[in-house]
């Protein structure tokens, strides 16, 4: 191959990338990995939905040389960029920051939201004595303080459901509903790189008492400073089956997919249930934990955002979010994707037409603004030049910072 970042990526399906040139650009029809089907059947980058919203914001390509200005992948490959040593080139953008380490591995999201109560502790602003916590009660079980930690929570209360989750892993796999009678699963669980968060015994639930949790998307545009901006549409995955919160099902209370059990819909929905006032404050509280998620502590989790600038190409990051209410409209985060699922054709005839309305105006305003950032030209935009390209083209999308 051409390129020198071809050359420096290894990792088979999850190295397949598409390079694209902004405005004007040959158009060479190559990927720089595996070609085989079954690769592509494994990509959830979006296929051809994405392209087309890149080639309809001014985005030619994919071209298989250096000469590119955006690449995007689904599968983090920064150190690969990196290690490809390329020639310098003004605005030059690159999905996936990968500073922000927490997306997609729970043991660092449990430690960095630790980190953030505390420094809300310090600045005098932590929960009020009796008040319930903001965020779910998690311990990393490979650390052996935290494993005796969740014995004496399960001793003091054992009653309580826990889910045990594996540190990386998604889609619901690697995840166990244990309650303290599970004696065999609790101690094969210690010592594991795993968390065991506490089960939302009192879920809000949608129409006709049935689960759901929120697939929101989440846009950080840059990290130093930080720009965070959530999408105002959004997916709402519900169970199919009525709540039993009296007897939690593995089978039946824990999912991330839509099956014959679980239905996609737009979020809309959700909010229209609450009503315009009970709406606003849900999504008021979401907004507000949010930018303490991402804008408090980030540097004693993650270090210097700064440092991102020395590696001579920008970058964004666009996160999948997974949002629970409580019955008191109090937002719970679960979990951060790093890549979420685009595709909007995968679930069947009945579910394409929302999930593009749902998907389209995000992919199609990433790419606006992707496209306005690379025309820049200019690795050190002004602060007042982000806000106004952000402003101007993700104009769905509500700023949290």
């Amino acid at each position: 191959m051409g390129s020198a970042l071809a050359r420096s990526i290894v990792d088979g399906c999850h190295s397949r990338a598409v390079f694209w040139c902004v405005v004007i650009c040959c158009m060479l029809p190559s990927v720089l990995a595996a070609d085989d089907e079954a690769c592509r059947a494994d990509e959830r980058t979006g296929g051809p939905f994405v392209e087309q919203a890149l080639a309809g914001a001014g985005f030619g390509g994919p071209v298989a040389d250096d000469d590119w200005d955006l690449f995007y992948t689904h599968f983090p490959q920064g150190k690969a960029v990196e290690a490809a040593k390329l020639p310098k080139r003004a605005g030059r953008l690159v999905n996936h920051c990968q500073y922000f380490t927490a997306a997609g591995q729970k043991c660092h999201l449990a430690g960095h939201l630790a980190r953030v109560e505390l420094a809300r502790a310090l600045r005098g602003e932590g929960d009020a004595p009796g008040s319930k916590p903001r965020h779910l009660e998690t311990y990393n079980l490979h650390k052996a303080e935290e494993s005796a930690a969740w014995r004496q929570a399960m001793r003091n209360q054992p009653e309580r459901h826990w889910l045990v989750k594996t540190c990386s892993g998604g889609a619901s796999r690697g995840i166990t509903l244990v309650s303290s009678a599970d004696e065999d699963v609790i101690a094969a669980s210690i010592g594991t790189w795993s968390v065991a968060q506490e089960y939302l015994h009192h879920p809000l639930l949608s129409a006709g008492g049935r689960k759901f949790h929120m697939r929101l998307y989440l846009h950080v545009s840059r990290w130093e400073p930080v720009g965070v901006m959530l999408y105002d549409d959004g997916l709402v995955l519900r169970s199919r089956h009525v709540h039993d919160g009296a007897r939690p099902s593995q089978e039946r209370d824990i999912f991330s997919s839509v099956s014959a059990h679980v239905e996609p819909l737009s979020v809309q929905t959700v909010w229209a249930e609450m009503g315009p006032e009970r709406a606003a404050l849900a999504q008021q509280r979401l907004r507000e934990l949010l930018a303490d998620v991402f804008g408090r502590a980030v540097r004693e989790s993650f270090g210097e955002p700064g440092s991102l600038a020395a590696r001579g190409f920008d970058c964004y990051d666009l996160f999948g979010l997974d949002v629970m209410f409580d019955t008191d409209l109090r937002p719970y985060l679960l979990e951060v994707n790093s890549g979420p699922n685009l595709w909007v054709d995968r679930q069947g005839d009945a579910e394409e037409k929302m999930l593009r309305a749902v998907k389209e105006p995000l992919v199609q305003q990433l790419a606006a603004w992707a496209a306005a950032r690379v025309r820049q030209r200019t690795a050190s935009p002004t602060l007042a030049q982000c806000l106004e390209i952000e402003d101007l083209t993700l104009v769905n999308f509500t700023r949290v910072l």
